[in-house]
């Protein structure tokens, strides 16, 4: 998947005053916003983003080039002020997809970028909209949208509605169609407004997170949800360790690094649920240290290296919470809770009934439903045995199969 991603005013403002710069490089939570699409967007599969802008705004350069991506990350500069299609036009020759995204860089909607593009491709749209569900707002055109069909009929002016679809600010369009644009034109009135009257537009919708950066309000509490991982598809996930990340020792501990054995697919596993959750604990049992098996010093090297390869894999770990007690009753011990106590202490804001708990026995299963925490059971312990007593959500062979299951 390509994308084109739209930075600057194109002819709205007067862009030679300095104090205008476009909305997606201002700061949120630290950050240029355009750093969280870029983000998204790398972590899903995107294999070339194209940056396309009205002009050349030197501290987006300097700040890509002290940034790491995966992915290929190119610039298209008009050297003449011109409207949006006409940038995306020209940005579209730096692909040679034949459909691609494009991102209105001053919002985000958090959606799922390959159903969309199979959408695209499954209905023979020129273009499909992605689309945002909003109560009470008046700030938008709605969108005549056809929940079975995806079609999409018309737009209403702006204005005040009680409900409706709106834009989410994401596209895609067939690159042939903007061949016949020879002069200057705008991507939406001239182009996305011709095509759902007179050719075929579809609908994506999504219930994801959706931020507008031209609302001073919506950019005032975005910095707050961007600090948070709110815009991230779901809150929190909490992984057991040994028998979910790692193959579990029979009758022992892991003891070292040297130990330590990952099971086949948790790296590729790590690498997709990355993106989709705002936080990823580990919460374990480590009893070995509290019978003098192992220290916690070789615990934090045990979780270090663990951690290490995961983030040197596309995955990250934000936090991992140990029990080391030796009472089997502890209160810091799964199946008891004090672990979902001490992080709610840590993190208040999370909302455990948007959580995962992915383990791969009963006791994990037992703290998930003991903490309010909807439960995954994985591995091979549980396969050919009755599970119909245990209170959770899902089962899968193995965290890959959970991850791709999202």
């Amino acid at each position: 998947m390509d994308a084109v991603v739209l930075v600057g005013h194109f002819g709205e403002i007067d862009v030679t005053e300095k104090e205008h710069l476009p909305k997606s490089l201002e700061n949120v939570a630290g950050k240029p916003f355009l750093h969280y699409l870029i983000e998204t967007l790398s972590l899903n599969g995107f294999q070339h983003i194209i940056i396309a802008m009205d002009r050349e705004y030197q501290d987006l350069k300097w700040w890509l080039e002290g940034s790491v991506y995966s992915t290929k990350i190119s610039l298209s500069v008009e050297k003449t002020p011109c409207k949006s299609g006409l940038a995306v036009k020209h940005a579209m020759e730096l692909s040679d997809q034949e459909n691609l995204f494009i991102f209105n860089s001053n919002m985000f909607l958090t959606l799922d970028y390959h159903k969309m593009i199979e959408s695209h491709r499954e209905s023979g749209a020129q273009v499909t909209l992605a689309l945002k569900k909003l109560n009470n707002y008046s700030r938008y055109q709605s969108v005549g949208f056809d929940k079975k069909s995806h079609h999409i009929s018309f737009f209403t002016e702006v204005g005040y509605s009680d409900s409706g679809y709106v834009c989410g600010g994401v596209c895609i369009a067939n690159r042939a169609d903007f061949q016949q644009y020879n002069e200057d034109f705008s991507l939406y009135s001239d182009y996305i407004e011709t095509v759902v009257y007179s050719g075929y537009m579809c609908g994506f919708p999504s219930d994801g997170y959706f931020a507008d950066l031209d609302d001073p309000e919506s950019f005032s509490s975005a910095a707050q949800d961007f600090r948070k991982g709110k815009y991230k598809k779901y809150d929190t996930l909490f992984l057991d360790r040994d028998g979910v990340i790692n193959h579990q020792i029979v009758d022992d501990y892991v003891k070292t690094p040297e130990e330590f054995e990952f099971i086949d697919g948790v790296l590729e596993a790590m690498r997709i649920l990355n993106p989709l959750f705002s936080k990823i604990f580990i919460v374990s049992n480590q009893r070995g240290v509290g019978i003098g098996v192992m220290s916690m010093k070789d615990l934090r090297e045990i979780n270090d290296f663990m951690s290490s390869e995961i983030a040197q894999s596309g995955g990250r770990i934000d936090k991992i919470y140990s029990c080391t007690d030796h009472d089997k009753n502890s209160f810091n011990r799964k199946p008891n809770i004090g672990m979902a106590i001490k992080i709610k202490e840590d993190f208040p804001e999370i909302d455990y009934s948007k959580c995962f708990m992915v383990g791969d026995t009963t006791s994990d299963i037992k703290f998930a439903n003991n903490a309010g925490i909807p439960a995954i059971l994985v591995g091979d312990k549980y396969a050919n045995r009755d599970r119909s007593n245990m209170d959770i959500v899902g089962y899968y062979p193995s965290l890959l199969e959970f991850a791709k299951s999202l």
